[in-house]
């Protein structure tokens, strides 16, 4: 994608069987303020490399916590639901809690084979027990 400014984009629309000519200028992409560090947009996307370990969701939410200063809460993959923390921190639920964090990623989704990364809808708090931030950007994950 070229760097350009938005005042340097146009459009124009003509329909034949109306006559009528319509120009169009892209007005700015609407910013999201997380905290007071991290600013985001509807274009952005997070993407780890985690490097030298087996990937698993416990290695992801650490990397995001250190990297962003965010709490990730639910995870999603291709809308359906792989952790939820409401879920997976009720009362009995610890032992599963464990195996679901340590499991490796590619045995946690139903992959395909031959993926190169997968896009994860994750939610994030600011701290552990605040409310759910929205406009997170999807975080894609590199296998």
């Amino acid at each position: 994608v070229y760097k350009r400014q938005v005042e340097d984009v146009k459009n124009a629309f003509l329909n034949l069987a109306v006559p009528l000519l319509s120009q169009s200028e892209p007005g700015p992409d609407i910013k999201t303020k997380l905290t007071p560090d991290l600013t985001v947009s509807i274009w952005d996307r997070w993407e780890l490399k985690i490097e030298n370990k087996a990937i698993n969701l416990r290695h992801i939410f650490e990397e995001l916590l250190e990297k962003y200063k965010l709490h990730p809460k639910d995870v999603f993959y291709k809308g359906s639901p792989i952790f939820m923390h409401a879920i997976m921190y009720s009362h009995g639920k610890e032992q599963t809690r464990q195996e679901t964090l340590q499991k490796n990623l590619t045995d946690l989704l139903p992959l395909e084979g031959g993926e190169k990364y997968v896009d994860l809808t994750i939610t994030f708090t600011l701290n552990e027990t605040g409310e759910i931030l929205k406009g997170i950007p999807l975080v894609r994950v590199f296998l």
